[in-house]
């Protein structure tokens, strides 16, 4: 099979604009474009979080910045109140743009967008409903933070709409493949997050005045979102009403997925695991554990970046093009682990350096090792992301909402014996479970639903596994090196020979001669390699 995708091409600016064409395919350049715009897009606001952070906690005090976490917690989980249909409307978008159906485009922006605009003021009513309930009874939060905190609640409610209308529009931007823009929004509403609570604890460190900032900052970026999104360049006009044949076939895609999202995120992003610390210990033991896993779910941004702009490859090639769906699969994977190898190595090897010399001696021993097991398990999360994306492009995002719905009793099982029993070490032991558990039966669904030609496919996902095992036994044992000189020269030693391995198991010679020509050193090709790369 020819797995050279360089015929694959779309007509797009610099800018990251797409203009419809009739084929939904990419170029290999276009595609490395849009990643690295998503890439940056999310790296930007995470730098600017590692450094404002510390501020927060010394401003806010542990117990404060608990509960400001908690609020970041609540406003990036109404994002999957969504009932999916902000990854249903990049779907029909991606469809409408490339057929170049402007009827069908304009009906696809505005249905999305009023849809969600209604499920946030919905959604909105019942996270107001529940504040007090969550702040006197649930969340375990002391009486003297009750009343701000119940104030800051009560205001991210308010926040749903702007939430969930954000989510459309970037959808039908997402949908037009015009991640320049997307990108161009997304690093000043993000980094602002982390900025704005600074800014006002100049004046008050009540989080009522902070969140109410925020939400404030949600609403600005929605109307931009939209102005954007209703210009005569995305194929905006009018308002219009809903049509129900298209919101039967958001609902359609979305419903599946809304679970699996829904609940999902509940595990995977470690929302349960902070809730059930908050009710069964105290507010420090959650800045404790939810700082460092904030600090290493910062790996997978670049990896929702580079699947966000797979997924509508995926999308086109699941119908017609199994082959070519089947070999991106199998180099997402490889690209993946041998990306993100070097940067977990590193946060296992000097996880407790690391957390000294960004928020002190304190950190250190409370969160080192809950920072390396949230490492192992953020390796195996973003390799998960493929089969993920993969089963949804092939129109079963029911697979995985199953899935999900069997797994999430037992791992709030086990969370809580485990917290109470060896407390958020516990929790983050059975997190990193749950990941090994869980990807491995989602490759075990992906090997049915795209059974592969070759017999290589399972020695291939055999040699990834035996990689992250690889990774997590190195930097673990790179880590009880006492002496930071020698530890850094074994950890650079380690990683560079295990890039090496990669290079040499997981590439093929066609991948192989495909980087070095990337690189400009395509004078090392073999000669018999050279017409097929």
């Amino acid at each position: 099979m020819n797995t050279d995708l360089s015929h694959i091409n779309a007509d797009d600016d610099s800018s990251g604009t797409a203009v419809p064409s009739d084929d939904v395919h990419f170029s290999g350049r276009t595609l490395a474009r849009n990643s690295i715009y998503n890439i940056v897009g999310r790296i930007l606001p995470m730098a600017v979080a590692l450094v404002t952070i510390p501020f927060l906690i010394d401003g806010l005090g542990v117990e404060r910045f608990g509960v400001l976490t908690l609020a970041w917690l609540t406003v990036g989980y109404f994002g999957v109140f969504d009932l999916g249909i902000g990854r249903a409307t990049t779907k029909f978008v991606a469809e409408a743009t490339a057929q170049r159906d402007t009827a069908r485009l304009s009906t696809m922006i505005w249905t999305p967008l009023m849809m969600l605009i209604g499920l946030g003021v919905l959604g909105g009513l019942v996270a107001f409903a529940i504040t007090p309930w969550l702040v006197e009874d649930v969340l375990n939060i002391p009486i003297a933070l009750q009343q701000e905190s119940r104030g800051a609640f009560f205001m991210l409610a308010a926040s749903m709409p702007f939430v969930l209308g954000t989510s459309g529009a970037r959808g039908v931007l997402e949908g037009q493949h015009r991640f320049g823009m997307v990108n161009a929004l997304r690093v000043p509403a993000s980094s602002f997050t982390f900025v704005a609570p600074v800014l006002v604890m100049l004046i008050s460190n009540d989080l009522f005045h902070i969140v109410g900032v925020l939400v404030a900052g949600r609403a600005v970026m929605f109307f931009l979102h939209l102005q954007v999104c209703l210009s005569p360049l995305s194929g905006g006009r009018g308002p219009r009403l809903p049509e129900p044949q298209m919101v039967r076939q958001l609902l359609s895609f979305g419903g599946w997925l809304t679970i699996s999202t829904l609940v999902g995120s509940l595990l995977g992003f470690g929302y349960l695991d902070r809730f059930v610390i908050s009710s069964l210990l105290d507010l420090s033991a959650v800045t404790y554990y939810s700082t460092p896993f904030e600090m290493v779910l910062k790996i997978l941004l670049p990896v929702a970046g580079f699947m966000g702009v797979m997924f509508p490859v995926f999308s086109a090639y699941a119908a017609n093009h199994k082959e070519e769906l089947r070999y991106l699969h199998a180099q997402a994977v490889k690209f993946l682990l041998t990306c993100l190898s070097p940067v977990v190595i590193v946060l296992l090897a000097f996880a407790g350096p690391a957390l000294d010399l960004w928020l002190g001696e304190e950190f250190v021993r409370e969160s080192t090792l809950l920072l390396q097991l949230m490492a192992v398990g953020v390796l195996i999360c973003g390799l998960s992301s493929v089969p993920a994306g993969a089963m949804q492009a092939l129109g079963r995002p029911d697979l995985m909402a199953k899935l999900v719905l069997i797994e999430t009793p037992i791992y709030a099982c086990l969370t809580v014996l485990c917290t109470i029993e060896w407390g958020t070490v516990g929790t983050a032991a059975v997190w990193v479970i749950w990941q090994v558990v869980h990807t491995t039966i989602l490759f075990r669904m992906d090997y049915r639903l795209l059974p592969p030609k070759t017999a290589g496919y399972r020695s291939g996902i055999a040699r990834v596994f035996i990689g992250v095992v690889v990774v997590a036994v190195g930097g673990f044992a790179c880590s009880f090196i006492a002496d930071i000189i020698v530890r850094s020269l074994v950890t650079l030693t380690f990683a560079a020979l295990l890039m090496v391995a990669h290079w040499r198991l997981l590439l093929d010679d066609e991948n192989r001669a495909k980087v070095l020509r990337l690189a400009g050193l395509g004078r090392f090709v073999k000669a018999d390699e050279r017409g097929r790369a």
